[in-house]
Order: C-alpha cells, then structure tokens, then sequence
C-alpha cells in the first residue's frame, strides 16, 4: 500500500512518471491491488487511452466488486465513451456500496443526474437532483443541473433562473455560461445570448 500511496501522491504533484512507477511497483507486489489499478488507469486515462483505462478499472471491480471508488471510475469513463446506460448502471453501484452522505455517494448522484438528463429520463434527474438538494440546497452542480432539466423541458426562463444561480456563485463555472447563452438565445436574448457564448470561448 505504501507504494500506491507514494503514486496517488505524485499522480496529485502532476508528475506522471513518478506515479507510474510507484504503482507499478504496488501492483507487481500485490496483483490484486484495487488502489493501484485505478491508479494506473487514472494515469491512462489523462492520456486520452479510454479503452485501457476501462479495462484496468473493470479488473479492479472484478477484484473488489464493491468498491464504490472503482464503480465511480467506470461511470465516468463510460460515459466519456458514450456509453450512457453503462455509466448510469456504474454510478447506480456507487450509490449502492457508499454510505449515505458520503462524498462519492453525493457525486454519483449527480453524475447519474447528468447521465440521465441526457438520455431523457428528466424524471430520474430530478431524483437525483432533489437527493442532494435535501441535504445541501444551495449545491452549485444540483442545481446546473436542475438548470439542465428546465431546459430540457423548454421552460427557458426557469433554466435561466438557475443558471444565473450558479454564475453568481461561480462565475467560472463554463457550461452554466455556455447555458446561458443558449437559453437566451430560444428566448430571441440575442445581444446577451452573444455575451455569454463570447465568455465561454
């Protein structure tokens, strides 16, 4: 574990072949090392090389089926490999294996949230969305998303209404900015639609 840990630690300073070689180091010694397997993956994954990193992360779950930081790290990569029903399937798990409240339970909701807003179940969404508003109403990502839904619903002055929300809070927050634009531009906003796509690119 130490060797893992000496990775995760070079992985957060940025200095990828440190990392690499820390965790390799881990898993050469404990094949079976969930830690350094999705460590290594990580590494994979800034590199862009989705179909290792998804396999490495799959060969932790097979080692540790429970591990709610392995299924975290499937959704994501699922998704990013479009594959939506797996990713929500993966952050599904997480919400299984994590104990309520927990950070990577609170993120998976919302990562499902997004993964169902955009496979159409504003439904489920808003399940997710209304599982963290409940404990932390002002969360800035809830309520993009709730932003998300109200778009998706064609109630364009609500979506703007959220989505000012978390430009106040976070005026870097780039997809809300882009979001902005958007809604106001179905509103016929077209100076401010053109304000706010000007301040995403």
């Amino acid at each position: 574990q130490l060797y893992a840990l000496r990775g995760y630690a070079y992985f957060g300073e940025k200095k990828a072949e440190e990392a690499q070689r820390e965790l390799s180091s881990a898993l050469e010694l404990d094949p079976k090392s969930v830690k350094a397997q999705l460590g290594l993956a990580r590494l994979v994954l800034n590199e862009r090389r989705l179909d290792e990193a998804h396999e490495m992360t799959k060969a932790a779950i097979n080692y540790e089926p429970q591990s709610a930081e392995a299924w975290g790290a499937l959704g994501n990569i699922e998704r990013l490999l479009g594959n939506l029903e797996a990713a929500e399937v993966a952050y599904s798990k997480v919400i299984q294996f994590s104990p309520r409240f927990h950070h990577f339970r609170r993120m998976a909701h919302l990562e499902r949230g997004l993964v169902r807003v955009y496979r159409g179940n504003l439904a489920g969404a808003k399940e997710d969305v209304g599982v963290i508003k409940k404990k932390y109403p002002r969360d800035t990502y809830a309520t993009y998303l709730t932003g998300l839904i109200y778009f998706q619903e064609k109630k364009f002055g609500d979506a703007q209404d959220e989505f000012e929300q978390v430009v106040k809070y976070n005026p870097d927050f780039l997809q809300a900015n882009l979001m902005l634009g958007v809604v106001h531009y179905f509103q016929k906003h077209l100076h401010q639609a053109e304000q706010y796509v000007k301040a995403y690119v």
